[in-house]
């Protein structure tokens, strides 16, 4: 996450059914459009979603970390500025850049992640992949230390748990 003073932050997301609640604004107190989140797991596959549009103001092409979903109504998406301005305040939001952000320890089967850029030479190779590329979490051998992810273009990818 990144808070509006420039720091940033990972947090956790829905481990184990959990959720995790955060509040959006400066930290000081003093921005008067904080609001909190509940983050909820099971909208991470609307990441895979090029097409996010804020239900408000119409933006298109929403980044993970700049939209919120709404946890309570079918494909209700607020940009990070709708969002701020109080716009649907009656239900809570997950932000979606949250869910972009899990730690290795916390990925199981349907976490949304990402081949890190530094990659060079993955564990049990490329398999048709490459850095940058994103997907869903099939499954996670913490025997091996491995995790095997279904990406965007289907194929699978088998990797150590912090590619």
């Amino acid at each position: 996450v990144q808070w509006p003073s420039g720091a940033k932050g990972q947090y956790s997301w829905g481990a184990q059914g959990r959720f995790e609640l955060i509040k959006v604004g400066d930290a000081d107190g003093e921005d008067p459009d904080v609001r909190e989140v509940l983050n909820d797991d099971r909208w991470a596959p609307e990441l895979r979603q090029p097409t996010a549009m804020c239900s408000q103001c119409g933006a298109t092409k929403l980044e993970p970390g700049n939209w919120y979903r709404c946890n309570h109504c079918e494909s209700y998406n607020l940009c990070k500025k709708c969002f701020r301005s109080g716009t649907h305040s009656e239900h809570d939001f997950t932000d979606m850049g949250a869910l972009n952000t899990a730690q290795a320890e916390e990925l199981g089967p349907g976490s949304y992640v990402k081949i890190k850029l530094s990659v060079t030479n993955p564990k049990y190779g490329w398999q048709g992949a490459s850095a940058g590329q994103q997907g869903i979490v099939l499954d996670v051998d913490r025997e091996d230390n491995s995790v095997t992810v279904e990406l965007e273009s289907g194929a699978e990818f088998k990797a150590d748990l912090l590619e």
